[in-house]
């Protein structure tokens, strides 16, 4: 069996902070702040993964993750994720966050 690997896979920035309150509870059911800036792992241009964080001294401090489980597992997203968050923030600091096993292991 053959996998497609014609599937688009991508970390958008949220631009705006106003629309991260809209975002975060349409597509993961959590209530947030403009306190923070926000990055979506999108899969074929719609959100798989958001977390929320600071940038502090150029180095990205990641607040809160969160992961829709069921399209990771499906797409198989997870590799693709890490690959490209590590590319696209060269600096993370992962110990402020509560859910790290999710980024960790899918």
């Amino acid at each position: 069996m053959q996998l497609n690997s014609n599937i688009n896979y991508e970390w958008y920035v949220v631009e705006s902070n106003n629309l991260i309150p809209r975002i975060m509870n349409r597509y993961f059911s959590v209530k947030a702040g403009t306190e923070y800036k926000c990055d979506l792992f999108l899969v074929e241009g719609v959100p798989c993964a958001s977390f929320l964080y600071n940038k502090v001294n150029g180095k990205t401090i990641i607040e809160e993750f969160h992961l829709n489980k069921g399209m990771a597992l499906l797409f198989d997203a997870g590799p693709h994720m890490r690959k490209k968050l590590y590319t696209h923030h060269h600096s993370l600091d992962l110990s402020r966050i509560h859910n790290k096993n999710d980024i960790l292991f899918f």
